[in-house]
């Protein structure tokens, strides 16, 4: 049932009663393919909003000839409609959430393959987020949560200085060499 009144003054509206569907303006470009046909006679649209656009249509028809509709059953149609509206957004989240969780996926199976070692450090650049399996034997350790979460502690001197500068100059990481200590005091 795709006519362009309807469509239009569902764009509009948050209910649509029409206690005379063939005869309301907002509805009657239905009356020869739809309604009449089917025998409708009243209906209540409410539109299905998704992301703010109007992406599909709550329809109650009544067969038979013009009626009323009563605040509550035009209550009952607007919730009805909001229910569907918000499973809609569940089922985005639901695919949202998944394409992070395949992206996570995936960015660990990388950052793992890597033989040289990696460190992620939060905004201010102070605490350890996580670490490469590289990073943890390269340091002598046996997970990152011996590491500890004070990144400053795994760099030598200035080291961690010298890196935090250039992180600020390009948040998209540092890539070089660096001096770190080991579990046992030994750099490398």
């Amino acid at each position: 049932r795709d006519a362009a009144m309807a469509k239009a003054a569902a764009d509009q509206a948050r209910v649509i009663a029409a206690g005379d569907a063939n005869g309301d303006g907002r509805t009657s470009e239905l009356s020869e393919s739809y309604l009449r046909p089917r025998g409708v006679g009243a209906l209540i649209e409410v539109p299905l909003r998704h992301e703010g656009h109007v992406v599909g249509l709550v329809c109650h028809e009544h067969l038979g000839g013009p009626r009323e509709w009563t605040r509550d059953e035009e209550s009952v149609a607007v919730a009805l409609a909001d229910l569907a509206s918000q499973v809609m957004g569940g089922e985005e989240r639901h695919r949202v959430e998944a394409a992070l969780h395949q992206s996570e996926e995936r960015y660990q199976l990388v950052v793992e393959s890597v033989r040289d070692g990696i460190v992620l450090a939060d905004a201010d650049l102070h605490t350890l987020i996580d670490a490469n399996s590289s990073y943890v034997t390269l340091l002598g350790f046996r997970s990152v949560g011996e590491l500890g979460s004070r990144i400053t502690e795994h760099f030598v001197g200035e080291e961690w200085t010298r890196i935090a500068g250039q992180l600020v100059d390009a948040p998209e990481g540092y890539l070089g060499d660096a001096v770190v200590r080991c579990r046992d005091g030994s750099t490398v």
